[in-house]
């Protein structure tokens, strides 16, 4: 994106389909980002960040999280700027410029998988060093058949990951000083992102629980 509220967005007023973990035909914003609530006025109450999970792609438009949030919040409207592969960290290393872009009026809810974060990907934060996201959509055969042909793109990701092996995550337990030394470690993040944005400013964020339920913790 040029204004890096996102690592990049769709094209602008696009109507396009997606085949992912369901199927959908949709069409943009004038931004690039899936909101198809009616505008309820022009200023934003909350700006909603997260993956696509929170873009809603493989839903019907009236069923993604921010159109139901704009249906069961009828004095506020909630803006979506939720991409496919933006993460808990990738959100949080683009708040700023969302903020400045956006100017919410209560609050930015932020999606993330899980509770238990990363000490690499905190630092990494912390001293500006996050990576912009390296998409498959720079290839722009990719690009049109995701755009066009969303099953031929689905096809063509299946081929390539059977030559690619994925990273595993694995819980194990840690001792005291460590589990002091991630509180620690996490409390900076807190006040790095209360650093950001004013305080009368909300930052909620959910923790995505099999698919469906969505729990606030902060």
């Amino acid at each position: 994106s040029e204004d890096l509220s996102t690592d990049y967005h769709w094209e602008p007023n696009q109507t396009r389909s997606n085949m992912t973990e369901g199927f959908a035909w949709l069409q943009l914003d004038k931004n690039g980002y899936n909101n198809h609530f009616k505008v309820k006025k022009e200023e934003i109450d909350y700006l909603l960040m997260g993956s696509s999970h929170t873009e809603g792609f493989n839903v019907a438009s009236d069923e993604s999280i921010a159109y139901l949030l704009n249906k069961f919040l009828p004095e506020d409207y909630v803006y979506n700027i939720s991409m496919s592969g933006h993460y808990f960290f990738t959100n949080i290393k683009n708040l700023e410029n969302a903020y400045n872009k956006y100017k919410p009026k209560k609050g930015i809810i932020i999606e993330t998988f899980n509770v238990t974060f990363s000490e690499n990907d905190i630092q990494k934060i912390l001293k500006g060093e996050f990576p912009i996201i390296n998409l498959h959509t720079d290839n722009k055969y990719v690009y049109y058949c995701q755009k066009y042909f969303p099953a031929i793109r689905n096809l063509f990701l299946q081929a390539k990951s059977w030559y690619t092996v994925s990273e595993k995550c694995y819980y194990k337990s840690i001792n005291k000083n460590e589990k002091e030394e991630k509180m620690l470690s996490l409390q900076e993040l807190i006040a790095f992102t209360r650093s950001i944005v004013p305080n009368k400013i909300k930052i909620i964020i959910f923790e995505k629980i099999k698919g469906l339920i969505l729990r606030p913790f902060v």
